[in-house]
């Protein structure tokens, strides 16, 4: 009986660990940290009246806003993240997206 119930308690701790550890992704980015797989969506002028820049950012004159498409918790979600013209990704490219920083990491 003992032998089963020292058993049932490693699978569970092991399931446990499991579940709280995230494979990095490139560069040793985490999940835990933010950091999902996202694809960009588009590259434009301007927000439109229902959408406003992400992560508290504020775009300089002449940046482009890109609209990185992700998943969280198995649900859509997009960042509208300003930033200079010659830094923004193609479109349909994808990117690593810190959902906490915006920080965007191309060809992910």
């Amino acid at each position: 009986m003992q032998i089963i119930k020292t058993s049932i308690l490693l699978v569970a701790a092991a399931s446990l660990t499991a579940c709280a550890s995230s494979a990095p992704y490139s560069g040793g980015r985490t999940w835990d940290e933010g950091w999902r797989q996202g694809v960009i969506e588009s590259v434009n002028d301007a927000l439109k009246w229902y959408q406003s820049a992400s992560c508290n950012r504020v775009a300089a004159p002449g940046d482009k806003f890109v609209v990185v498409s992700y998943r969280l918790s198995n649900k859509p979600r997009w960042k509208f993240i300003p930033m200079s013209a010659k830094d923004a990704p193609e479109p349909k490219s994808k990117v690593l997206v810190n959902a906490n920083t915006c920080e965007l990491v191309p060809n992910a």
